[in-house]
């Protein structure tokens, strides 16, 4: 499994502002970096919280 999309990346794609720029994502086409939701946020941290209380594979 991947690394956990960053509590403020990209509503869409979830790429952080500094690198997003414009991209391209299915569904949403191409777009500028949008702030995410405050509940995306939250579900965000707690994804990556518990992909840290996970044990090393």
């Amino acid at each position: 499994m991947g690394e956990p999309v960053p509590p403020s990346g990209c509503r869409h794609c979830g790429v952080g502002e500094r690198e997003h720029l414009q991209r391209w994502t299915a569904g949403v086409g191409w777009h500028f970096w949008v702030a995410p939701s405050a509940r995306q946020r939250l579900e965000r941290m707690l994804a990556r919280r518990a992909a840290r209380a996970r044990p090393p594979t």
